[in-house]
Order: structure tokens, then C-alpha cells, then sequence
């Protein structure tokens, strides 16, 4: 059991793709600075300021920031 905890900044317009981690890893998503949007097993769920949001992650997954200012948020990965 762990944790890895970042701190992530997209610019504008920019996407990230993960591909799934191991069975049974959550991530925890709380946005820091504007909005972005959380694709989950190809949903996109969209995450405003000062809101959070939890998922399992062995699935694939993504950030995206739709906006044309940057966006910051926190990632905590908890592996099982």
C-alpha cells in the first residue's frame, strides 16, 4: 500500500491520456485553479475549482483543460 501525491498544471487546451494502472488503484482529483475535465473509462466528468472527485484508475483515464487559462490540480494515487 501507497500513496503518490502531485501537484499538476495544464496549460490551455491541453489533454493528458493515462493508461489504466493496477487493479484496485484510486486516484483523488481536488482543482486547485480553474476548471478540467476527468475522462473515465472514456466519459469525460467535468471538475470545477475547489471540487474534487475519485475514481478507479485500472481503467484508462484523462485530464483535460478546455479553457484558455491554465489550470492546476491535485492528483493523490492510492495504490492497494
Amino acid at each position: 500500500m501507497g500513496f503518490e501525491v502531485f501537484v499538476m498544471e495544464l496549460l490551455p487546451l491541453c489533454e493528458h491520456l493515462s493508461p489504466k494502472h493496477q487493479a484496485g488503484v484510486i486516484e483523488h482529483i481536488v482543482v486547485a485553479k480553474g476548471d478540467i475535465e476527468v475522462m473515465v473509462d472514456g466519459v469525460w466528468h467535468l471538475v470545477k475549482q475547489g471540487d474534487g472527485f475519485k475514481f478507479k484508475a485500472d481503467v484508462p483515464h484523462g485530464y483535460r483543460n478546455l479553457s484558455c487559462e491554465p489550470s492546476v490540480f491535485h492528483d493523490v494515487i492510492h495504490y492497494t
